[in-house]
Formats: C-alpha cells, structure tokens, sequence
C-alpha cells in the first residue's frame, strides 16, 4: 500500500475515534447535569419541608403565647413571600448556573415546571438516592 493511503488511513481512523468520542462525552455531559439538577430541585424541595416544619413550630408557639390574629397574619405573609421568593431565586440560580451551550438541555424555567420534572423523574430519583441497589 501507498504511504500516502497509510497516512489518509490513520487520519480518517484518527478523525473517527476523536468524533466518537466527543459524542460520547458530550452524552455523558449532559446526563450528568439532568442528574444534578434533579438533584438540586430535591434538595430544594427538601429545604421547604424544613421550612414549613418552622412554620408551624413558629404558629404553635406564637398561639400558645396568645399572640394577636393580626401578627399571625403578618407572620404568614412575610413567611408566603420569603417562600416564594426562595422559590423563584433558587430556580433562577440553577439556570444561570449553567452555561449557554447547555442552557437548551433545561427542562424547566420556573418552580411549577421545575416540580413537573422532578416528579416525573421520581423513580430514577429515587434509585439515585438509594445507590441504584435494586
């Protein structure tokens, strides 16, 4: 054979390799980042059942200390807007937490949609926090 079909051989087979290969990472990439991001919406999630949890520890001792209608009120409406404020922030950093390559592999804009795909990845991510021992 030729040495110059020897070299236009090993470039083709090199071109090839080095494609595939990117794919393969590329694939690899972006499963890695569907993983942290359904596991930073349950973490979130996790979080406000914390702070609902101090929600109704602050309402049973503000009731139990005779607190006036009108500041449970206002403590309800400072906590709703703390909650959907850290809602809001907390979806709007794990967008721009990503660069914008990868930006269309986001599935969600905002908390409802956030919660839409976390629950419809509720398997897997209930395998991913066990350890995959099934």
């Amino acid at each position: 054979m030729e040495w110059w079909l020897q070299l236009l051989l090993f470039v083709f087979g090199y071109v090839t390799c080095s494609t595939f290969y990117f794919f393969r990472a590329t694939r690899a990439s972006i499963a890695i980042l569907k993983a942290t991001q359904l596991v930073s919406l349950y973490i979130l999630t996790r979080s406000l059942e914390h702070f609902a949890f101090g929600r109704e520890t602050r309402l049973h001792h503000m009731r139990r200390a005779e607190e006036s209608e009108h500041n449970i009120n206002a403590f309800l409406r400072l906590y709703n807007k703390e909650v959907e404020d850290y809602k809001r922030r907390s979806v709007q950093q794990i967008i721009e937490a990503h660069p914008s390559f990868f930006r269309q592999v986001l599935e969600f804009d905002d908390w409802e949609s956030a919660m839409e795909l976390l629950n419809k990845n509720k398997p897997e991510m209930y395998a991913f926090l066990r350890g995959y021992d099934d």
